[in-house]
């Protein structure tokens, strides 16, 4: 109970956060944490080492901390304490945080239990589906409500199913239809429903699966079939019957209702599972589907189950209240998680640090440890539910790092990661920075994990992995201000974090040819009040973003001109110049905003494979060089060439 923080250590806490925060703004900003909490919480902390203190707990980098954030911290800092005896990477906060809705009327929370939870990206927002007929939508970033639409009357919704890219959310509902609502802006609208027919069960879960590089939406019913739909999404809105020229039959091997589907692509198979205590893996070729196994490690109906693409594993949960982890490939067994006392409703896995989570009909959340097997952390929910006392649905998301758990209304568990000091990088290097604001490097590796060192210990302070999931990191630079970190992959995308806490800030999005990133610049100009990320790489665009409050940027301004892939680029500071080089050697110098090519340099070699210009500095610009800022490159021939950027646009010396 000693790392429990009693009522008068926070009502001090708290007295203490009312009196730092002088200008009422329900946030304290740097200045005012360490007038008034440097000897609370680091008296033995120098002054950058407060300031890094300061923007671990600023978990949003908005350059103020709120109470919300300053008690998630505390909490955490007490309960994962030094870490001994305790191997895990992250631990989720019991502490309940407090309800963004909660002022506002009723009617935005659901009349009945929630069935479904996903993630909706076109928009950043949650959606739930509710046994009372409608869906709802939350703003990711705080949960507040945003809007409810009524699907049904009289009947549940029973699953939600999000297909990436194509700006669709599917509802299925207790009513045997399939309802499609296009994404337009933030707005939903229905565009199309269609019902199950004949003897065919109700829809009762769904998934998209991607056959033959198409998107294709699959269903189970109550009957124990699995479906694929063929037919348009774009239909008459007050719907029809399902014809059979609208789907193919995937099986209806299961002898009870379908209770969850995944499609998964290293296995190029469908996977089911029934209350008939059964799992089916089926095989798919285009549009040909066989079964290869029926699992039968079950004795009892199987509710849920997830695959962990690092294990190679499928984890499934059902009546019985152990875990069962067996091979995809071949149904096998490979172990069991014993430890829960009631039915497993849910189970996810969190690929990103070998956890598997778990949800129980007592209210019970175990995190197990993959590596081990071994439960690392146990968390219960004690309040109280109408009109039923369990949670029916749950949902990991791991770019925010929490856990959502749903009722009538969501609940969060925020996600902490803790440090292990001794350890470092675990693969190659790519690339390391330091940072002038608090006296750490950040480094980065193969594996997209990230580490920050102390430069004057040597001592890791704090660690965040999966970046990038299954590419590399191959660029990154820090904000203006060097407390916000952004990267760059192979695989064309572009993410910006806090790095002293492991926070996804936003996400930079385009729709160009997704190829690996080069090089990254972040400009604030004061001057025309803009902040910029800039990124270049092998799709030969330069794209340009200007910062935003929101979490993902999507509005992009794009320059074109080179021929080769762009190798490197840089802004002269003060001015409107970016430059930037290819493998070509060609460098061409742009006006940051009209997009206008000032001039444009051509390193010569008499070798033509030596002329790929690899790195650009401008010198700040001297009062004794009248043509103006200098521009230095360096390439695979091995020299420095020095180019004069001022003067008439299509004039430069170079050496």
């Amino acid at each position: 109970m000693e790392n429990q923080i009693n009522l008068e250590e926070l009502h001090h806490m708290k007295a203490k956060f009312e009196q730092a925060d002088k200008d009422g703004s329900d946030g304290i900003e740097m200045e005012e944490f360490l007038e008034h909490f440097g000897n609370l919480l680091g008296a033995s902390l120098n002054s950058t080492q407060l300031k890094q203190l300061f923007m671990k707990i600023d978990a949003d980098s908005n350059g103020s901390v709120d109470w919300d954030e300053f008690t998630n911290f505390m909490f955490l800092k007490r309960q994962t304490g030094s870490g001994d005896g305790d191997d895990s990477n992250s631990a989720y906060l019991t502490k309940e945080t407090p309800d963004v809705n909660a002022n506002t009327h009723p009617s935005v929370y659901h009349r009945d239990i929630v069935n479904a939870v996903c993630y909706v990206s076109d928009i950043d927002k949650y959606a739930t589906g509710s046994r009372d007929g409608s869906f709802r939508l939350w703003n990711a970033a705080d949960l507040q409500h945003s809007r409810t639409i009524q699907n049904c009357l009289g009947s549940w919704v029973t699953d939600l199913c999000v297909v990436p890219g194509e700006k669709r959310l599917t509802v299925s509902a207790s009513d045997r239809s399939i309802s499609f609502y296009g994404i337009y802006r933030q707005n939903l609208e229905l565009t199309g429903r269609i019902f199950t027919s004949g003897m065919m069960g109700s829809p009762q879960c769904m998934t998209n699966a991607v056959i033959a590089e198409k998107n294709h939406l699959v269903f189970g019913d109550t009957k124990g079939a699995v479906r694929m739909l063929k037919c348009e999404h774009d239909m008459d809105g007050n719907g029809r019957s399902m014809y059979k020229e609208d789907y193919v039959t995937v099986h209806d091997e299961h002898k009870d209702w379908v209770t969850k589907l995944m499609y998964i692509p290293e296995l190029n198979a469908m996977v089911s599972s029934s209350m008939d205590a059964t799992l089916k893996i089926v095989d798919s070729y285009e549009n040909k589907f066989k079964l290869r196994h029926s699992v039968n490690l079950h004795s009892k109906g199987v509710y849920s189950f997830d695959w962990c693409h690092a294990h190679s594993m499928m984890i499934s949960g059902g009546v019985e209240r152990d875990i069962m982890l067996w091979h995809g490939s071949t149904g096998h067994k490979i172990g069991s998680l014993v430890g829960h006392t009631s039915s497993i409703s849910n189970v996810c896995v969190d690929n990103n640090l070998h956890e598997v989570i778990s949800l129980s009909t007592d209210k019970t959340i175990k995190i197990w440890d993959l590596r081990t097997n071994r439960c690392i952390q146990t968390m219960v929910d004690k309040n109280k539910y109408r009109p039923e006392d369990r949670i029916n649905a749950m949902f990991h998301d791991p770019k925010r790092r929490q856990l959502l758990t749903a009722t009538t209304k969501i609940r969060p568990w925020k996600q902490m990661m803790k440090t292990r000091e001794s350890q470092g990088h675990s693969h190659a290097v790519v690339g390391c920075l330091y940072n002038h604001e608090f006296d750490v490097a950040v480094s980065a590796d193969e594996d997209c994990e990230v580490c920050v060192w102390n430069v004057s210990s040597g001592q890791r302070d704090g660690r965040f992995t999966n970046a990038h999931p299954d590419s590399r990191i191959t660029a990154m630079t820090f904000d203006a201000l060097e407390r916000r970190f952004v990267t760059g992959a192979n695989d064309g995308t572009v993410r910006m974090w806090n790095h002293n806490n492991g926070q996804l800030l936003k996400e930079l999005v385009h729709e160009e040819e997704m190829s690996e990133v080069t090089e990254l610049l972040y400009v604030m100009d004061e001057a025309h009040d803009a902040k910029l990320i800039i990124c270049v790489g092998w799709n030969r665009r330069i794209i340009v973003w200007e910062e935003t409050e929101d979490h993902i940027l999507s509005e992009y301004r794009m320059m074109l001109g080179h021929e080769e892939d762009i190798l490197c680029a840089t802004h002269c500071s003060g001015t409107t110049m970016l430059a930037t080089g290819d493998y070509s050697g060609r460098i061409i110098l742009w006006n940051l905003y009209s997009g206008f090519k000032r001039a444009t340099f051509q390193i010569q070699s008499s070798n033509a494979y030596n002329t790929a210009c690899e790195r650009l500095c401008f010198l700040a610009a001297r009062e004794d060089i009248a043509e103006g800022p200098v521009l230095i490159s360096g390439g695979a021939d091995g020299n420095l060439h020095v180019w004069l950027c001022g003067g008439s646009p299509n004039k430069a010396g170079g050496g």
